[in-house]
């Protein structure tokens, strides 16, 4: 028994490429979210800046949190699919509005971009970007935006502060180990869906705990 009620949002998770169902409970969003948004706050955003969010509904376990991390720093949050086809949106909403930083940008969104005969660069300039690490590897020779990783990391999700090396995963929700490079999870707290020993099949190359920023979490480099 996990002495938790009901979901509040079903998601999925990856395992090894395999989506699973992800049911997630308040507690569980609450924990998440105080995570992302000790990552979210090393940045200095001011209060009411106009943040993207760009995800697939799929995903809502992971993002579900992160914009309540963003509605509890009085940010204004808009958002678009992750995908091909909601191009147009994020264009339209980077163009038109003062966003200050841009959250999830995916390899889909990349193609969409370059589909239409947009450039990333110039389209981001002067902004922060999260994006997953196949995101980042195609727009890291890009210059002028703040560019910062972002990832899934099986059940868990990861995200840099300010000062990049490597992604902060809650060490009030996970506790984390390396065994032969791979990231392995255990839950520290109850889920309606546990962890213990779960080999996600992500290599890491390093993990620390000490960052510049002060967060605390655990930090992880994926190889």
């Amino acid at each position: 028994m996990t002495g938790l009620t009901g979901p509040v949002i079903v998601g999925r998770y990856l395992d090894h490429g395999r989506a699973e169902f992800y049911p997630l409970a308040e507690p569980e969003v609450q924990r998440v979210s105080r995570g992302l948004e000790r990552v979210l706050r090393t940045y200095d955003l001011p209060a009411r800046s106009h943040v993207l969010v760009t995800s697939l509904a799929s995903q809502v376990a992971a993002f579900m949190p992160l914009e309540r991390a963003l509605a509890d720093m009085h940010m204004i949050v808009s958002n678009a699919d992750a995908s091909l086809f909601d191009v147009p949106r994020v264009v339209m909403y980077v163009r038109r509005f003062d966003v200050r930083a841009v959250l999830g940008i995916a390899p889909a969104v990349l193609d969409g971009l370059a589909a239409q005969g947009h450039d990333p660069a110039a389209l981001f300039a002067g902004r922060v970007v999260w994006a997953t690490p196949e995101a980042c590897a195609r727009l890291a020779p890009a210059e002028g935006m703040t560019l910062r990783m972002w990832s899934e990391l099986g059940p868990a999700v990861g995200a840099e502060c300010v000062h990049g090396g490597g992604l902060h995963v809650s060490s009030e929700e996970w506790s984390c180990t390396v065994s032969d490079q791979e990231l392995v999870l255990s839950s520290r707290l109850p889920k309606l869906v546990g962890f213990k020993a779960h080999r996600t099949g992500i290599r890491v190359a390093s993990m620390e705990r000490v960052c510049p920023c002060g967060n605390t979490d655990i930090r992880v480099r994926i190889a």
